[in-house]
């Protein structure tokens, strides 16, 4: 379903009536009883997004049945949205069809009447079911949301122990701490829809239940789901851990040691070095720890120096992984304490300790919304449909003729006194004219053939064999005639519907994930549609690299279909050219960086590579607006993948599809030296040996250096691969260029709790480097990081940039436009790995 699929239950108990007119053959009682509508699902709507109504049918006669359910909204009359289906004598049936919420004039309006309908095919026609006192539809209403930051939480169906806090109050506390308000959806359907689109509703999902591990569908749901921009919290000690494996695949990085039961807490900040705050408290009653060993997650905060929760990125998702017993995380309210920190009116009877308010902070208020990839890449696709339209000469000489022709018989027609004729003569011009301007104009799209366009952003999700497919496709026909658009695999094609109000269109679904659009006219011009589909792929879709001499190197696994083309390695830092071998093997070498505003490798471009350039562009400055960092990406283009979404099937088919591999880097066998460029590494400001203070000259979230009219300093942390760790840099090459008036530059490196020079340029223009070897830089510290001072600016020469001493003449700006290191160096062997020494429970605790 588009955007977000929003949950409605319409319970229709449908027997069977008719009039004696419309009855078929034989003597059948059709009785239809009325329709009610409850919410269902997610038990969340809001405008422009899509809905399922779940139905409920019963058949009481004799013989087998097809009926057509349809649902409208007052604001769309003539846009249907239904499901056909077949029912054997005497039975129930429980199905659903999605509805999509339109978008009103009013954003404020909370509520939203639709209506429900029943008709039967007889004699070649629908015929309307009606009830008992003559009443062919139902309505009722959906309750619309007018706010943002959604939570649902998918809960026990049993109640918690005595003295357990439930995790409805856990998040609840969490939310109003955050100042947010009260939406908090409890989910407690016992089966979540199959398609991850009835969660798009939802900014943030918590599972504290196991009952989603008996439904597959739903896990696969919420694994798209969160892969597609989601925030999970999974609770760990309320679940099963073998759902972390079913949701996450072969990327779930947690094994569980064992549990064990605390009756003393001791909170301190994880390995990633944030500040959580420290706690301490004691309970009576032990609470429950399930006690993990992670691989690469991020680590905030530890409970008795064990994981008490970690955070995972996933895609453009966030997964949070809470391990400690849900009472742990808060403490009962005292008369003393504030109603909360957001003033509600009705707080909780909690309140959060210092650890858990920091992790509420990044899970409510940190959202990773997936940029509009198909409004994206709209224009674009009508790039690739293009017929001419009559030039202005050809319409200019036209109308010349007419107007020359009708001033000419007209001062001929007054010459000889037959002046009254040109009042025939003059409209039958005009109707000649305009006939070979439409004559022409036809030509010019007869010229086209029938043609769909479609180009589509493929990413695989890590860990299973899923692909999201998202796009935009444009149908240009010459003449008007009905679209035919379907699906035989789910996914979902929504059209633009401009201009064809009068007809009544319908969605009409006939299998779980098979559904057509039907009355739907075409416009004889280009029309777009917007298009999404999850497809499994028979291999996984990886793309794997070990570091080299020149770079990295590695293979592909992929599609056998799948011929790739103009691949860049993109990371938050740069991009590389990447050099297809052939055998899906590939290589980004360390001479193959790109300039800033270069994306593909390729010298002299094609029309159709300066397409791909201008929308990977744009595409990679959308995601980096919406998040902070950009993991290392193989993006490569190929034709359009299979969707299983179905269009006309006598167009031409034309079309482009740009696919997003995360890359796996490798480490090398010890002794091999590496080259590392600019883009393997990351940047960013940090805290100078001599406790100096960021100063915001780099942005590491834009990759972008601010622009001056002062002199600025910052230390900045070059970091190396985890993955690669440890090394021991052998030569470093520094290129830094800059524009406007500088004055000065200086170059220094953190050694020994201090800055040793590097070197110094006076009024540099354009482009500087300097080569280094190991004598002139410092060891890299223990997590891989070097530390470099940028000084800019000349304090002696103010009047380079501030010409008047008073401040009242024009100003003159400078900047850094790109700051880029190239590392070789040497792996070195990696010390044993040995088990960590971790403190066991005290005396008072037992392991379960």
């Amino acid at each position: 379903m588009p955007s977000r699929l929003l949950i409605a239950a319409a319970i229709c108990l449908i027997g069977i009536g008719a009039s004696a007119d419309d009855r078929p053959g034989r003597a059948l009682d059709y009785r239809v009883a009325p329709v009610s509508a409850d919410a269902g699902g997610v038990y969340a709507y809001s405008q422009g997004d899509w809905g399922v109504l779940h139905l409920q049918l019963v058949n009481r006669d004799d013989e087998p049945v097809e009926l057509l359910c349809t649902t409208y909204f007052d604001h769309e009359p003539t846009l249907q949205y239904g499901r056909r289906v077949w029912m054997p004598a005497h039975s129930r049936l429980h199905t659903w069809h999605p509805i999509r919420v339109p978008l009103l004039d009013d954003r404020d309006q909370s509520t939203l009447p639709f209506h429900t309908q029943v008709t039967l095919q007889h004699g070649g026609r629908e015929v309307l079911f009606e009830d008992e006192v003559g009443k062919v539809q139902s309505g009722s209403q959906l309750r619309l949301l007018r706010e943002r930051y959604t939570t649902g939480l998918i809960g026990p169906m049993q109640e918690e122990p005595e003295g357990m806090v439930s995790p409805f109050d856990v998040v609840m506390t969490g939310r109003l701490d955050q100042q947010l308000p009260r939406r908090l959806t409890l989910l407690g359907d016992r089966n979540l829809p199959a398609d991850e689109s009835g969660l798009q509703t939802l900014d943030q999902l918590v599972i504290a239940d196991d009952r989603m591990l008996e439904d597959p569908a739903a896990m696969g749901a919420i694994r798209r789901w969160l892969y597609d921009g989601g925030n999970l919290w999974v609770m760990l000690d309320q679940v099963d851990p073998a759902l972390l494996s079913v949701l996450l695949g072969d990327e779930s990085g947690c094994s569980v040691v064992d549990t064990v039961t605390l009756t003393s807490l001791q909170f301190t900040g994880g390995p990633d070095g944030r500040d959580v705050g420290t706690h301490e408290a004691e309970y009576e009653r032990p609470l429950k720890l399930v006690r993990v060993i992670l691989d690469d997650e991020q680590v905030p905060v530890l409970v008795n120096g064990w994981p008490a929760a970690f955070w995972k990125n996933c895609g453009a998702g966030r997964l949070m992984v809470t391990t400690l017993e849900t009472t742990g995380w808060v403490r009962p309210r005292q008369e003393n304490d504030p109603r909360s920190a957001g003033g509600q009116s009705l707080p909780t009877p909690y309140v959060p300790v210092p650890p858990f308010r920091e992790l509420m902070g990044e899970f409510f208020l940190v959202t990773n919304e997936a940029p509009p990839v198909a409004e994206t890449l709209e224009p674009y696709v009508r790039e690739y449909v293009g017929y001419q339209v009559p030039s202005r000469g050809l319409v200019a000489g036209l109308l010349a003729c007419f107007v020359c022709t009708v001033g000419g018989v007209g001062f001929w027609l007054m010459r000889i006194g037959r002046l009254e004729r040109l009042a025939v003569i003059g409209p039958t011009a005009a109707i000649i004219t305009a006939a070979a301007l439409m004559l022409v104009g036809r030509q010019q799209r007869q010229a086209v053939p029938p043609t769909t366009a479609v180009l589509q952003l493929v990413r695989p999700v890590p860990g299973t064999d899923d692909v999201l497919i998202s796009g935009t496709a444009g149908l240009y026909s010459p003449d008007a005639e009905e679209t035919e658009l379907a699906g035989t695999a789910g996914g979902w094609i929504q059209p633009d519907l401009s201009g064809t109000a009068g007809t009544i269109r319908r969605m009409i679904w006939t299998d779980l994930d098979r559904w057509q659009w039907e009355n739907l006219p075409a416009p004889p011009a280009l029309q777009t549609a917007r298009l999404q589909a999850f497809v499994q792929t028979g291999e996984r879709l990886t793309a794997r690299a070990e570091f080299g001499p020149e770079g990295i190197s590695g293979h592909f696994q992929m599609p056998g279909s799948t011929v790739p083309e103009d691949a860049v390695l993109v990371t938050s830092s740069g991009r590389i050219g990447v050099n297809l071998l052939g055998e899906s093997r590939f290589e980004a070498r360390s001479d193959a960086v790109l300039e800033s505003e270069q994306y593909l490798q390729a010298g002299l471009l094609s029309d159709e590579q300066v397409r791909r350039s201008r929308l990977l562009k744009q595409i990679l400055d959308q995601r980096r607006r919406a998040s902070r960092t950009l993991d290392p990406t193989v993006y490569f283009w190929s034709q359009p993948w299979e969707t299983g979404l179905q269009f006309r099937s006598q167009s031409q088919q034309v079309g482009a599809a740009l696919v997003a591999v995360p890359l796996e880097l490798r480490r090398p066998p010890a002794g091999t030296v590496v080259s590392l460029p600019s883009p393997l590494l990351t940047y960013r400001e940090a805290i100078g040996p001599e406790g100096q203070l960021p100063t915001g000259l780099y942005d590491y979230r834009s990759g972008a250096w601010t622009r001056k009219s002062t002199p600025a300093t910052a230390w900045l942390r070059v970091q190396v691969p985890q993955v690669l760790l440890p090394v021991a840099v052998e030569t470093a090459r520094i290129t830094i260029r800059m524009s406007g008036p500088v004055g000065r530059l200086d170059l220094a490196v953190g050694r020994d709790a201090a800055s040793a020079p590097l070197k110094t340029w006076i009024d540099p223009v354009g482009t500087v480097s300097l080569e280094l070897d190991a004598s002139d830089l410092n060891d890299l510290d223990e997590n891989g990081g070097l530390l470099l001072r940028v000084a800019a600016g000349d304090p002696e020469r103010p009047e380079l940039t501030q010409p008047d001493p008073d401040g009242t003449g024009k100003i003159s700006y400078w900047r850094i436009d790109s700051f880029d290191v190239q590392l070789q160096a040497l792996v070195l062997p990696q010390e044993p790995e040995t088990p960590s020494t971790l403190d066991l429970p005290a005396a008072s605790d037992s392991s379960n």
